[in-house]
């Protein structure tokens, strides 16, 4: 046990006042002149001996409850000595899933193996999990490994960094295992007046875009339900057939956002023309009773309670998107100003398309298929000394206890003090 404090354990010396009171009590006698002693010894009775027994309790209570005090303010700490694993591996689901680690799994390194998931399970190689991996929130809870040193194997997705970026101790070693990759994968099909829309999601690691295309009725080879059979580029496909509902947009707007309202505007014509979707965009400068499906709020008042899709104006010098994902689900924030610049490079109509998300499916789909990365420099978090770090934590560890049992003893040394009394 260490303390935080340690300068208050000069304070100890103050345990030895009850004990000098006590003694210097002891000097006050009475003489009382008397004929004789001779039945004085026999009226030494157990009442008097339990009351030198309360003194001596008494006198320990008190010296016990300043040495609590003492301690309590000197902050202990109790230094646990865990029995950490010399080397940990953690490692991302999907480079296992692409074979980026077979060369190292062959060489079975000796140390424990563990996935870059909730609760960081052991590497079952049989049982992978699909779920994409948020990095940056991984990175908070690696603390909880018991291990010497950490190392991280991942990639550096643009999807796996939410929130501020976070800080690691200094024995966490994070490798980024990037490759370029493309994709160009039909995704789905929906109905739309004498035909059909393919729906295909094409990329690499720096873009990640949805492409439709138009197919007449007739090129169709059949329809069932929700699902239909064709041929594209010489392959046949069978695709999953998704409904057609027309979506509608509120662009709430203050005199100061007209040019941004332009902007937006444009983008969903564009996005109209583009999908051929039904989609209903309506301006609105004072909030009345309208219901709509997603809300674009540009105002400098606080936003309404909506249940639906809700994008407001949020300014964020240290965002990394133009409408950046909040961490409540269906809330965005435009983080600037919208200039033809801006537009342009955060790529507006495209991050609209994707938050309108006219089929829950298609979001689906964009979202496993993106494999946008980022440099590894913006990606890896930040690292600061583990100590340091961890101090704060453990400063206070056992003060409450001090604290605790100094209020018990004072109790008892009341209660005994008034036994005494009497």
């Amino acid at each position: 046990m260490t303390f935080f404090q340690p300068t208050y354990l000069w304070g100890l010396f103050a345990v030895t006042l009850p004990l000098i009171i006590h003694l210097l009590n002891k000097g006050d006698v009475k003489t009382i002149k008397v004929g004789s002693i001779r039945y004085l010894k026999e009226q030494e009775t157990k009442q008097s001996r339990q009351l030198k027994l309360n003194e001596l309790l008494l006198l320990f209570l008190r010296m016990l409850l300043l040495a609590l005090l003492v301690f309590a303010l000197a902050e202990p700490k109790l230094n646990l000595q865990n029995k950490n694993v010399a080397l940990t591996y953690v490692m991302e689901p999907s480079l296992l899933k692409e074979g980026q680690m077979n060369h190292f799994l062959e060489d079975a390194p000796d140390a424990t193996l563990r996935l870059l998931a909730k609760g960081f399970p052991e590497l079952d190689i049989e049982n992978l999990p699909d779920i994409k991996t948020d990095n940056w929130q991984m990175a908070q809870e690696l603390q909880q490994l018991n291990s010497d040193s950490i190392v991280v194997f991942s990639k550096a997705m643009l999807s796996g960094m939410k929130g501020i970026r976070p800080t690691i101790s200094n024995n966490v070693h994070w490798i980024v295992m990037d490759e370029i990759v493309t994709t160009d994968s039909l995704v789905g099909a929906s109905a739309v007046n004498e035909g059909v829309l393919l729906h295909a999601v094409k990329g690499d690691d720096t873009y990640t875009d949805i492409q439709n295309e138009f197919i007449p009725k007739d090129q169709i080879i059949y329809e069932f339900g929700d699902s239909i059979s064709l041929e594209y580029n010489g392959v046949a496909h069978k695709l999953p057939l998704w409904p057609s509902d027309t979506v509608q947009v509120g662009l709430y707007y203050d005199i100061d956002f007209l040019k941004d309202k332009y902007f937006f505007s444009a983008a969903f014509e564009a996005l109209i023309k583009y999908t051929q979707q039904p989609l209903l965009v309506t301006e609105v400068q004072d909030v009345g009773e309208d219901e709509f499906d997603i809300i674009v709020w540009l105002k400098t008042r606080p936003t309404p309670d909506f249940e639906g899709t809700l994008i407001r104006f949020q300014p964020d010098s240290l965002a990394n998107d133009l409408i950046a994902e909040t961490s409540q689900n269906n809330r965005f924030d435009l983080t600037e100003r919208l200039s033809i610049e801006n537009v342009l490079n955060g790529r507006l109509t495209e991050r609209l398309s994707q938050i309108v998300g006219f089929r829950p499916q298609l979001k689906e789909a964009v979202t496993s298929l993106d494999k946008r990365t980022i440099s590894e420099e913006e990606f890896i978090p930040a690292v600061v000394d583990m100590e340091a770090s961890n101090k704060t934590q453990k400063r206070s560890s056992l003060n409450l206890w001090f604290w605790v049992v100094a209020l018990f003893v004072l109790v008892a040394e009341r209660i005994t003090a008034k036994l005494r009394r009497q």
